[in-house]
Protein backbone atom coordinates (compact mmCIF):
# COMPACT_ATOMS: atom_id res chain seq x y z
CA UNK A 1 0.00 0.00 0.00
CA UNK A 2 1.29 3.50 -1.12
CA UNK A 3 0.11 6.78 0.19
CA UNK A 4 -0.37 9.64 -2.99
CA UNK A 5 -2.41 12.03 -1.95
CA UNK A 6 -4.47 13.89 1.11
CA UNK A 7 -7.13 16.06 0.97
CA UNK A 8 -8.82 17.70 4.07
CA UNK A 9 -11.87 19.49 3.80
CA UNK A 10 -14.45 21.46 6.03
CA UNK A 11 -18.10 22.14 4.75
CA UNK A 12 -17.41 25.03 2.73
CA UNK A 13 -13.59 24.56 1.13
CA UNK A 14 -10.43 22.79 0.42
CA UNK A 15 -8.23 22.76 3.15
CA UNK A 16 -5.08 20.43 2.38
CA UNK A 17 -4.10 19.14 -0.22
CA UNK A 18 -0.74 17.17 -0.62
CA UNK A 19 0.95 14.39 -2.93
CA UNK A 20 3.53 11.80 -1.18
CA UNK A 21 6.30 10.20 -2.69
CA UNK A 22 8.30 7.12 -1.77
CA UNK A 23 11.17 8.91 0.96
CA UNK A 24 8.36 11.67 2.61
CA UNK A 25 9.69 13.77 5.48
CA UNK A 26 6.81 16.04 7.35
CA UNK A 27 9.58 19.06 8.57
CA UNK A 28 8.96 22.47 10.61
CA UNK A 29 11.57 24.32 12.28
CA UNK A 30 9.86 23.81 15.80
CA UNK A 31 7.36 21.80 17.85
CA UNK A 32 3.84 22.08 17.92
CA UNK A 33 3.58 23.22 14.57
CA UNK A 34 1.00 20.07 12.96
CA UNK A 35 3.45 17.34 12.37
CA UNK A 36 1.71 14.94 14.32
CA UNK A 37 -1.99 16.06 13.22
CA UNK A 38 -1.02 15.47 9.72
CA UNK A 39 0.48 12.01 10.60
CA UNK A 40 -2.67 11.73 12.43
CA UNK A 41 -4.63 12.77 9.62
CA UNK A 42 -3.17 10.11 7.71
CA UNK A 43 -4.30 7.57 10.16
CA UNK A 44 -7.83 8.82 10.27
CA UNK A 45 -8.46 8.81 6.65
CA UNK A 46 -7.40 4.85 6.68
CA UNK A 47 -10.47 4.33 9.04
CA UNK A 48 -8.64 4.39 11.90
CA UNK A 49 -10.14 5.05 15.40
CA UNK A 50 -7.54 7.80 16.49
CA UNK A 51 -7.17 10.23 19.07
CA UNK A 52 -7.63 14.30 17.81
CA UNK A 53 -4.81 16.71 18.63
CA UNK A 54 -5.23 19.34 20.96
CA UNK A 55 -6.61 22.13 18.76
CA UNK A 56 -7.73 19.76 15.74
CA UNK A 57 -10.89 17.85 16.09
CA UNK A 58 -10.47 15.80 13.00
CA UNK A 59 -14.23 14.84 13.11
CA UNK A 60 -14.92 18.32 12.27
CA UNK A 61 -13.22 17.61 8.83
CA UNK A 62 -13.89 15.27 5.35
CA UNK A 63 -10.74 13.48 4.44
CA UNK A 64 -9.54 12.22 0.83
CA UNK A 65 -7.10 9.59 0.37
CA UNK A 66 -6.11 8.62 -2.56
CA UNK A 67 -3.59 5.24 -1.78
CA UNK A 68 -2.16 2.20 -4.62
CA UNK A 69 -2.57 -1.00 -3.39
CA UNK A 70 -1.59 -3.78 -5.87
CA UNK A 71 -2.18 -1.94 -8.91
CA UNK A 72 -5.50 -0.88 -7.58
CA UNK A 73 -6.15 2.51 -6.94
CA UNK A 74 -8.32 3.33 -4.30
CA UNK A 75 -10.06 6.91 -2.94
CA UNK A 76 -10.95 6.68 0.94
CA UNK A 77 -13.11 9.22 1.65
CA UNK A 78 -14.12 9.94 5.51
CA UNK A 79 -16.67 11.63 6.69
CA UNK A 80 -16.88 11.07 10.65
CA UNK A 81 -17.75 8.18 10.58
CA UNK A 82 -19.26 7.12 7.47
CA UNK A 83 -16.19 5.51 5.37
CA UNK A 84 -16.83 5.36 1.43
CA UNK A 85 -14.05 3.09 -0.55
CA UNK A 86 -14.33 3.94 -4.06
CA UNK A 87 -12.02 1.59 -6.57
CA UNK A 88 -12.54 3.16 -10.10
CA UNK A 89 -10.77 0.41 -11.77
CA UNK A 90 -12.75 -1.96 -10.53
CA UNK A 91 -16.16 -0.39 -11.06
CA UNK A 92 -16.38 -0.41 -6.62
CA UNK A 93 -17.78 1.82 -4.72
CA UNK A 94 -19.33 1.11 -1.19
CA UNK A 95 -20.20 2.88 2.14
CA UNK A 96 -19.47 1.68 5.55
CA UNK A 97 -20.23 2.80 8.96
CA UNK A 98 -16.83 2.89 10.98
CA UNK A 99 -18.79 2.26 14.43
CA UNK A 100 -19.56 -1.53 13.35
CA UNK A 101 -17.44 -2.19 10.20
CA UNK A 102 -14.37 -0.96 10.23
CA UNK A 103 -12.62 -4.32 9.62
CA UNK A 104 -14.64 -4.57 6.60
CA UNK A 105 -13.74 -1.10 5.39
CA UNK A 106 -10.15 -2.08 5.91
CA UNK A 107 -10.13 -5.25 4.04
CA UNK A 108 -11.26 -4.19 0.87
CA UNK A 109 -8.48 -1.64 0.36
CA UNK A 110 -5.58 -3.84 2.39
CA UNK A 111 -6.78 -7.21 0.72
CA UNK A 112 -7.15 -8.88 3.87
CA UNK A 113 -9.79 -11.09 5.08
CA UNK A 114 -7.94 -12.41 8.60
CA UNK A 115 -9.35 -9.86 11.38
CA UNK A 116 -6.38 -10.90 14.07
CA UNK A 117 -4.10 -9.58 11.55
CA UNK A 118 -6.13 -6.66 10.03
CA UNK A 119 -6.46 -5.21 14.39
CA UNK A 120 -3.26 -5.87 14.74
CA UNK A 121 -1.54 -4.08 11.53
CA UNK A 122 -1.32 -0.93 12.70
CA UNK A 123 1.65 -1.72 15.41
CA UNK A 124 3.95 -3.34 12.08
CA UNK A 125 4.09 -0.37 10.17
CA UNK A 126 3.33 3.05 12.52
CA UNK A 127 5.21 4.55 15.35
CA UNK A 128 3.59 6.84 16.81
CA UNK A 129 5.74 9.72 19.11
CA UNK A 130 3.68 9.17 22.81
CA UNK A 131 2.79 5.77 22.78
CA UNK A 132 5.19 3.83 19.52
CA UNK A 133 8.79 3.85 21.58
CA UNK A 134 7.19 2.39 24.18
CA UNK A 135 5.48 -0.93 22.10
CA UNK A 136 7.57 -3.80 22.00
CA UNK A 137 5.20 -6.84 21.97
CA UNK A 138 2.13 -5.92 23.55
CA UNK A 139 -0.02 -2.81 24.33
CA UNK A 140 -0.99 0.56 22.56
CA UNK A 141 -0.35 0.96 19.17
CA UNK A 142 -1.71 5.09 19.40
CA UNK A 143 -4.68 4.84 21.81
CA UNK A 144 -6.57 2.46 24.01
CA UNK A 145 -8.52 1.00 21.02
CA UNK A 146 -5.90 0.31 19.04
CA UNK A 147 -3.45 -2.45 20.32
CA UNK A 148 -0.99 -4.88 19.52
CA UNK A 149 -0.83 -8.54 20.94
CA UNK A 150 1.95 -10.41 19.59
CA UNK A 151 0.14 -13.59 20.08
CA UNK A 152 -3.12 -12.57 18.12
CA UNK A 153 -0.32 -11.01 15.13
CA UNK A 154 1.18 -14.79 14.96
CA UNK A 155 -2.26 -16.54 14.93
CA UNK A 156 -2.97 -13.60 12.23
CA UNK A 157 0.14 -14.49 10.33
CA UNK A 158 -1.38 -18.08 10.08
CA UNK A 159 -4.59 -17.90 9.24
CA UNK A 160 -5.38 -19.73 12.58
CA UNK A 161 -8.75 -19.38 14.00
CA UNK A 162 -9.06 -19.57 17.84
CA UNK A 163 -12.22 -17.54 18.37
CA UNK A 164 -13.80 -19.92 20.55
CA UNK A 165 -10.73 -19.83 22.80
CA UNK A 166 -10.98 -16.07 23.18
CA UNK A 167 -14.33 -16.14 23.80
CA UNK A 168 -13.90 -18.10 27.39
CA UNK A 169 -10.86 -16.17 28.32
CA UNK A 170 -13.13 -13.19 27.70
CA UNK A 171 -15.99 -15.32 29.72
CA UNK A 172 -13.69 -15.37 32.47
CA UNK A 173 -12.70 -12.31 32.73
CA UNK A 174 -16.08 -10.87 32.74
CA UNK A 175 -17.49 -13.98 35.59
CA UNK A 176 -13.58 -12.51 37.52
CA UNK A 177 -14.71 -9.18 37.62
CA UNK A 178 -18.50 -9.42 38.19
CA UNK A 179 -17.40 -11.74 41.45
CA UNK A 180 -14.57 -9.49 42.40
CA UNK A 181 -17.21 -6.54 42.74
CA UNK A 182 -19.97 -8.50 44.71
CA UNK A 183 -16.72 -9.28 47.19
CA UNK A 184 -16.07 -5.44 47.18
CA UNK A 185 -19.97 -5.07 47.91
CA UNK A 186 -20.23 -3.01 44.67
CA UNK A 187 -23.73 -2.75 43.04
CA UNK A 188 -24.80 -6.38 44.75
CA UNK A 189 -28.72 -5.25 43.96
CA UNK A 190 -28.39 -5.94 40.12
CA UNK A 191 -26.03 -8.56 40.29
CA UNK A 192 -28.84 -10.66 42.18
CA UNK A 193 -31.19 -9.58 39.88
CA UNK A 194 -29.29 -10.84 36.46
CA UNK A 195 -28.07 -13.99 37.84
CA UNK A 196 -31.67 -14.80 39.09
CA UNK A 197 -32.99 -14.41 35.49
CA UNK A 198 -32.01 -18.04 34.67
CA UNK A 199 -35.16 -19.08 32.87
CA UNK A 200 -35.97 -16.05 30.50
CA UNK A 201 -32.15 -16.08 29.55
CA UNK A 202 -32.22 -19.67 29.08
CA UNK A 203 -34.99 -18.78 26.62
CA UNK A 204 -33.58 -15.60 25.27
CA UNK A 205 -30.40 -17.81 24.81
CA UNK A 206 -31.54 -20.46 22.55
CA UNK A 207 -33.43 -17.99 20.70
CA UNK A 208 -30.35 -16.03 19.57
CA UNK A 209 -28.65 -18.99 19.15
CA UNK A 210 -30.74 -20.30 16.52
CA UNK A 211 -31.02 -16.69 14.61
CA UNK A 212 -27.33 -16.86 14.52
CA UNK A 213 -27.02 -20.28 13.43
CA UNK A 214 -29.91 -19.31 10.58
CA UNK A 215 -27.36 -16.36 9.54
CA UNK A 216 -24.29 -18.18 9.62
CA UNK A 217 -25.75 -21.17 7.12
CA UNK A 218 -27.74 -18.07 4.87
CA UNK A 219 -23.71 -16.27 4.64
CA UNK A 220 -22.15 -19.87 3.91
CA UNK A 221 -24.62 -20.09 0.87
CA UNK A 222 -24.02 -16.46 -0.31
CA UNK A 223 -19.90 -17.51 0.33
CA UNK A 224 -19.97 -20.76 -2.11
CA UNK A 225 -22.41 -18.86 -4.28
CA UNK A 226 -18.82 -16.30 -5.43
CA UNK A 227 -16.93 -18.83 -4.44
CA UNK A 228 -18.27 -20.84 -6.90
CA UNK A 229 -19.05 -17.91 -9.55
CA UNK A 230 -15.34 -16.54 -9.33
CA UNK A 231 -13.80 -20.40 -9.76
CA UNK A 232 -15.83 -20.89 -12.92
CA UNK A 233 -15.12 -17.28 -14.25
CA UNK A 234 -11.16 -18.18 -14.18
CA UNK A 235 -11.85 -21.59 -15.48
CA UNK A 236 -13.86 -20.77 -18.56
CA UNK A 237 -11.62 -18.01 -19.28
CA UNK A 238 -8.57 -20.31 -18.90
CA UNK A 239 -10.48 -22.69 -21.43
CA UNK A 240 -10.48 -19.50 -23.79
CA UNK A 241 -7.09 -19.09 -23.10
CA UNK A 242 -5.98 -22.53 -24.03
CA UNK A 243 -7.97 -22.11 -27.32
CA UNK A 244 -5.69 -19.27 -28.28
CA UNK A 245 -8.74 -17.88 -29.53
CA UNK A 246 -7.33 -14.66 -32.23
CA UNK A 247 -10.28 -11.96 -33.16
CA UNK A 248 -10.03 -9.95 -36.40
CA UNK A 249 -9.91 -5.93 -35.66
CA UNK A 250 -9.56 -2.79 -38.04
CA UNK A 251 -9.17 -5.26 -41.22
CA UNK A 252 -6.71 -7.80 -41.21
CA UNK A 253 -4.85 -6.81 -37.71
CA UNK A 254 -5.24 -10.37 -34.86
CA UNK A 255 -5.76 -10.25 -31.42
CA UNK A 256 -5.31 -13.15 -29.18
CA UNK A 257 -7.92 -13.49 -26.55
CA UNK A 258 -7.49 -13.59 -22.79
CA UNK A 259 -8.58 -12.18 -19.12
CA UNK A 260 -7.26 -9.01 -20.29
CA UNK A 261 -9.11 -8.03 -23.36
CA UNK A 262 -12.31 -9.33 -22.07
CA UNK A 263 -14.50 -6.27 -21.41
CA UNK A 264 -14.99 -6.19 -17.63
CA UNK A 265 -13.54 -9.33 -16.55
CA UNK A 266 -11.20 -8.28 -14.26
CA UNK A 267 -13.69 -5.86 -12.67
CA UNK A 268 -15.93 -8.21 -12.25
CA UNK A 269 -13.71 -10.42 -10.29
CA UNK A 270 -12.47 -7.97 -7.91
CA UNK A 271 -16.33 -7.15 -7.17
CA UNK A 272 -16.86 -10.66 -6.04
CA UNK A 273 -13.65 -11.20 -4.30
CA UNK A 274 -14.66 -8.05 -2.44
CA UNK A 275 -18.02 -9.67 -1.55
CA UNK A 276 -16.50 -12.58 -0.36
CA UNK A 277 -14.04 -11.13 1.95
CA UNK A 278 -16.74 -8.89 3.86
CA UNK A 279 -19.04 -12.40 4.23
CA UNK A 280 -16.01 -14.11 5.92
CA UNK A 281 -15.43 -11.38 7.84
CA UNK A 282 -19.12 -10.81 8.66
CA UNK A 283 -19.00 -14.93 9.87
CA UNK A 284 -16.02 -14.73 11.61
CA UNK A 285 -17.81 -12.34 14.19
CA UNK A 286 -20.69 -14.42 14.12
CA UNK A 287 -19.01 -17.25 14.95
CA UNK A 288 -17.02 -15.45 17.64
CA UNK A 289 -20.96 -14.31 18.85
CA UNK A 290 -22.51 -18.41 18.67
CA UNK A 291 -19.29 -19.67 20.48
CA UNK A 292 -20.04 -17.33 23.24
CA UNK A 293 -23.88 -17.90 23.25
CA UNK A 294 -22.87 -21.67 23.37
CA UNK A 295 -20.40 -21.40 26.11
CA UNK A 296 -23.06 -19.97 28.25
CA UNK A 297 -25.54 -22.57 27.66
CA UNK A 298 -23.28 -25.15 28.35
CA UNK A 299 -23.30 -23.27 32.05
CA UNK A 300 -27.08 -24.36 32.76
CA UNK A 301 -26.55 -27.57 31.62
CA UNK A 302 -23.19 -28.66 33.96
CA UNK A 303 -23.26 -26.54 36.68
CA UNK A 304 -20.74 -28.19 38.69
CA UNK A 305 -17.78 -27.56 40.60
CA UNK A 306 -17.36 -23.79 40.51
CA UNK A 307 -20.70 -22.59 39.23
CA UNK A 308 -21.68 -25.26 42.17
CA UNK A 309 -20.03 -22.50 44.09
CA UNK A 310 -21.08 -19.76 42.10
CA UNK A 311 -24.83 -20.86 42.80
CA UNK A 312 -24.01 -21.05 46.31
CA UNK A 313 -22.40 -17.59 46.65
CA UNK A 314 -25.56 -16.12 44.92
CA UNK A 315 -27.45 -17.43 47.63
CA UNK A 316 -25.46 -15.60 50.00
CA UNK A 317 -25.52 -12.25 48.59
CA UNK A 318 -29.31 -12.42 48.15
CA UNK A 319 -29.48 -13.70 52.39
CA UNK A 320 -27.37 -10.61 52.76
CA UNK A 321 -24.96 -13.46 54.20
CA UNK A 322 -21.91 -12.92 52.59
CA UNK A 323 -18.92 -15.69 52.80
CA UNK A 324 -15.45 -14.10 51.99
CA UNK A 325 -13.98 -17.25 52.33
CA UNK A 326 -16.26 -19.12 49.23
CA UNK A 327 -16.18 -15.88 47.15
CA UNK A 328 -12.22 -15.89 47.11
CA UNK A 329 -12.23 -19.39 46.43
CA UNK A 330 -15.07 -18.81 43.13
CA UNK A 331 -12.58 -16.17 42.32
CA UNK A 332 -8.96 -17.95 42.51
CA UNK A 333 -10.84 -20.89 40.52
CA UNK A 334 -12.09 -19.17 37.73
CA UNK A 335 -8.81 -16.95 37.60
CA UNK A 336 -7.38 -21.00 37.16
CA UNK A 337 -10.05 -21.65 34.40
CA UNK A 338 -9.00 -18.38 32.39
CA UNK A 339 -4.70 -19.68 32.92
CA UNK A 340 -5.97 -22.82 31.36
CA UNK A 341 -7.64 -21.40 28.11
CA UNK A 342 -4.49 -19.03 27.75
CA UNK A 343 -2.33 -21.46 28.06
CA UNK A 344 -4.09 -23.48 25.26
CA UNK A 345 -3.95 -20.68 23.10
CA UNK A 346 0.11 -19.70 23.83
CA UNK A 347 0.92 -23.52 22.63
CA UNK A 348 -1.09 -23.08 19.55
CA UNK A 349 1.07 -19.93 18.94
CA UNK A 350 4.16 -21.55 19.87
CA UNK A 351 3.02 -24.13 17.34
CA UNK A 352 4.03 -21.91 14.85
CA UNK A 353 7.47 -22.58 14.86
CA UNK A 354 8.31 -21.29 11.43
CA UNK A 355 6.95 -17.78 11.88
CA UNK A 356 8.15 -17.34 15.10
CA UNK A 357 11.89 -18.38 14.06
CA UNK A 358 11.58 -16.04 11.50
CA UNK A 359 10.10 -12.72 13.51
CA UNK A 360 12.97 -13.82 15.94
CA UNK A 361 16.31 -14.22 13.38
CA UNK A 362 14.81 -10.84 11.98
CA UNK A 363 15.03 -8.95 15.47
CA UNK A 364 18.47 -10.50 16.49
CA UNK A 365 19.81 -9.19 12.30
CA UNK A 366 18.61 -5.86 13.11
CA UNK A 367 19.67 -5.51 16.78
CA UNK A 368 22.91 -6.60 15.92
CA UNK A 369 22.78 -4.19 12.89
CA UNK A 370 21.88 -1.50 15.18
CA UNK A 371 24.09 -2.44 18.24
CA UNK A 372 21.37 -3.81 20.94
CA UNK A 373 21.77 -7.12 20.45
CA UNK A 374 24.56 -8.31 22.45
CA UNK A 375 24.24 -7.44 26.06
CA UNK A 376 21.00 -6.06 26.19
CA UNK A 377 18.31 -8.22 23.74
CA UNK A 378 20.38 -11.87 24.10
CA UNK A 379 20.31 -11.73 27.89
CA UNK A 380 16.56 -12.35 27.51
CA UNK A 381 15.90 -16.59 26.79
CA UNK A 382 12.29 -16.14 25.04
CA UNK A 383 12.89 -12.42 24.02
CA UNK A 384 9.98 -12.55 21.40
CA UNK A 385 7.69 -12.80 24.14
CA UNK A 386 9.07 -11.37 27.24
CA UNK A 387 8.19 -8.52 28.99
CA UNK A 388 10.70 -7.39 31.12
CA UNK A 389 13.00 -5.34 28.07
CA UNK A 390 11.06 -2.05 29.45
CA UNK A 391 14.15 -1.71 31.87
CA UNK A 392 15.81 -0.01 29.55
CA UNK A 393 15.11 3.79 28.82
CA UNK A 394 15.87 6.16 26.58
CA UNK A 395 17.32 6.06 23.33
CA UNK A 396 18.54 2.35 23.78
CA UNK A 397 14.91 1.34 24.04
CA UNK A 398 14.42 3.34 21.01
CA UNK A 399 16.40 1.18 18.78
CA UNK A 400 15.35 -2.02 21.09
CA UNK A 401 11.36 -0.78 19.94
CA UNK A 402 12.36 -0.32 15.91
CA UNK A 403 14.18 -3.57 15.50
CA UNK A 404 10.66 -5.42 17.24
CA UNK A 405 8.51 -3.36 14.94
CA UNK A 406 10.61 -3.73 11.82
CA UNK A 407 10.57 -7.55 12.28
CA UNK A 408 6.78 -7.74 12.19
CA UNK A 409 6.85 -5.25 9.37
CA UNK A 410 9.01 -8.06 7.65
CA UNK A 411 6.75 -10.81 8.25
CA UNK A 412 3.80 -9.31 6.93
CA UNK A 413 5.45 -8.82 3.27
CA UNK A 414 6.92 -12.47 3.59
CA UNK A 415 3.88 -14.72 5.09
CA UNK A 416 1.15 -12.18 3.27
CA UNK A 417 3.41 -10.60 0.55
CA UNK A 418 1.38 -7.26 1.91
CA UNK A 419 3.63 -3.77 0.94
CA UNK A 420 3.07 -1.15 3.80
CA UNK A 421 4.04 2.01 4.14
CA UNK A 422 6.11 2.41 7.43
CA UNK A 423 5.52 5.67 9.30
CA UNK A 424 7.57 7.25 11.96
CA UNK A 425 6.43 10.28 14.46
CA UNK A 426 9.39 11.89 15.63
CA UNK A 427 12.50 9.77 16.13
CA UNK A 428 14.74 12.40 17.59
CA UNK A 429 12.66 12.20 21.28
CA UNK A 430 14.14 10.59 24.45
CA UNK A 431 17.20 11.70 24.44
CA UNK A 432 18.38 9.89 20.98
CA UNK A 433 21.31 11.95 19.57
CA UNK A 434 22.17 13.13 15.25
CA UNK A 435 24.02 9.54 15.34
CA UNK A 436 21.40 7.36 16.93
CA UNK A 437 18.60 9.29 14.55
CA UNK A 438 20.91 8.26 11.56
CA UNK A 439 21.45 4.80 12.79
CA UNK A 440 17.56 4.69 12.97
CA UNK A 441 16.55 6.04 9.63
CA UNK A 442 19.65 3.70 7.52
CA UNK A 443 18.30 0.70 9.35
CA UNK A 444 14.73 1.45 8.38
CA UNK A 445 15.84 2.37 4.84
CA UNK A 446 17.46 -1.30 4.53
CA UNK A 447 14.26 -2.83 5.65
CA UNK A 448 11.94 -0.83 4.06
CA UNK A 449 13.75 -0.37 0.38
CA UNK A 450 11.37 0.63 -2.26
CA UNK A 451 8.29 0.68 -0.07
CA UNK A 452 7.26 4.27 1.25
CA UNK A 453 8.31 6.07 4.67
CA UNK A 454 6.66 9.11 6.17
CA UNK A 455 8.86 10.73 8.84
CA UNK A 456 7.99 13.68 10.79
CA UNK A 457 10.59 15.64 13.04
CA UNK A 458 12.16 19.27 13.44
CA UNK A 459 15.23 17.66 12.03
CA UNK A 460 16.60 17.61 8.55
CA UNK A 461 19.96 17.10 8.23
CA UNK A 462 20.05 15.00 11.42
CA UNK A 463 18.47 12.30 10.33
CA UNK A 464 20.53 11.35 7.39
CA UNK A 465 17.37 10.49 5.31
CA UNK A 466 17.55 10.94 1.57
CA UNK A 467 13.92 12.26 1.04
CA UNK A 468 12.41 12.90 -2.38
CA UNK A 469 9.67 15.19 -0.93
CA UNK A 470 9.16 17.49 1.74
CA UNK A 471 6.23 18.94 3.16
CA UNK A 472 6.99 21.84 5.47
CA UNK A 473 4.52 22.94 7.98
CA UNK A 474 5.37 26.18 9.09
CA UNK A 475 2.48 27.08 11.65
CA UNK A 476 0.10 24.53 11.92
CA UNK A 477 -1.33 21.92 9.30
CA UNK A 478 -4.07 24.80 7.91
CA UNK A 479 -1.90 27.84 8.08
CA UNK A 480 -0.04 27.55 4.64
Amino acid sequence: MKIIRLIIKDAYRELFNKNFKCKNLIWSQSNSKGKTTLIRFILFSLGYDVPSTKKINMKSYITELEIENNNKFFVLIRNKNIFTVKCDSENFKKEYNLDVSDIQAQSIFLGIDNVKLIENLLGTYYIDQEKGWTLINRGRVISSKIRFNIEDFILGLSNVDVSDLDVKINGKSAEINRYSAILNVVELDEIQQDDYKEDENLIRLKNQKANIMYNIGELDNQINDLSNLIDNNNNLVKMIESYKISIRVDGDKQIRVDRNNIVDFNINQFMLESQRKELLIEKTFLNEKLKDIIDKLSAYDTLVNVDDISKQVVKQVKESSLNQVNLEHLIEELKKEKKGYEKQKDDIVESKSEIVTYIVNKIKEYATQIGVYEGYIDKETNYLFTSNLKEYSGALYHKVTLCYRLAYYSAIKKYHNIDLPFIIDSPGSAEVDSDGMKAIIELVNDVVKDNQIIVSSIFDDELGYDYDNKIILQNGIFSD
